[in-house]
């Protein structure tokens, strides 16, 4: 859902909104269709049991397990302290949304709180601090104009990683067929 609120502010100056879906609904299925092709691709000529922890060995027999565990041994609501933990994140998000809205110069967004300990956030929190402290810098520095020339900068930046990841990506499959590098794990 992020990525898809993502992709549609970036071109809602240039798109409709009806093309944006359109788009957005034909890279989902392209992308969906590619990952069962490869999955039983990979899964066909390698082996199944050679595509490693990701792959069909460890991840599914794992979510298997943990579903099996949690209905055989189910833990009732508040089992283990997990109710006060409830009760004590919703005090805090309660707490920084009054903030938020009390303190227009309030720099933490409560949605934080709820995003802290995803995977995904745990792996590039400190490439979003830098970004929210060099916007927040701009900002205050020089108000709106230096921060609108510096987008172009800064999505250079991402364009140079996805281009520097690919390149690596094809040397990978040109020169190292079968081993490759593990270039996306940060």
């Amino acid at each position: 859902m992020p990525a898809f609120s993502q992709a549609v502010k970036s071109v809602d100056r240039v798109a409709s909104p009806r093309q944006i879906e359109i788009v957005i609904w034909l890279a989902f299925g392209l992308g969906y269709v590619t990952s069962i092709a490869d999955t039983i691709y990979l899964g066909h000529d390698k082996g199944a049991y050679n595509l490693g922890n990701v792959g069909l060995r460890k991840a599914g027999p794992n979510a298997y397990n943990q579903a099996v565990a949690a209905f055989l041994n189910p833990t009732p609501f508040g089992g283990k302290g997990r109710a006060n933990w409830v009760g004590i994140g919703a005090v805090a998000m309660a707490v920084l949304t009054v903030i938020r809205y009390r303190l227009p110069g309030w720099p933490l967004h409560p949605i934080g709180l709820a995003l802290q300990g995803s995977y995904g956030l745990t792996k590039t929190w400190m490439s979003i601090f830098f970004a929210w402290a060099i916007k927040g810098a701009l900002m205050r520095i020089g108000g709106q104009a230096p921060y609108e020339r510096g987008k172009p900068f800064f999505v250079g930046l991402i364009a140079a990683q996805a281009v520097s990841t690919f390149i690596v990506f094809v040397v990978d499959w040109l020169w190292f067929p079968g081993q490759g590098h593990n270039v996306q794990n940060y």
